[in-house]
């Protein structure tokens, strides 16, 4: 079971096909955009779980977060 986590999408690159998501620790996490590209954009607020791939550590099950407490789960399914 992985712990959602919380953050806001500061940067994509279209080009490559990825993205940055700064967590609430100030820890930035790479993202691929495969799938996402029309849904995130700059600044957004999101939740997301971390997945360990062969990049190394990246944000996987991204979505729109309305919640930034931990306590509850304000992400959209």
């Amino acid at each position: 079971v992985y712990e959602m986590r919380y953050g806001i999408v500061r940067n994509i690159d279209r080009h490559l096909g990825e993205g940055t998501i700064e967590d609430i620790n100030q820890q930035e996490i790479s993202f691929s955009l495969a799938g996402k590209g029309e849904i995130l954009s700059i600044g957004q607020q999101v939740c997301f779980e971390i997945a360990l791939e062969k990049q190394g550590l990246r944000a996987v099950r991204i979505t729109q977060s309305t919640e930034w407490t931990p306590i509850h789960s304000g992400c959209a399914n």
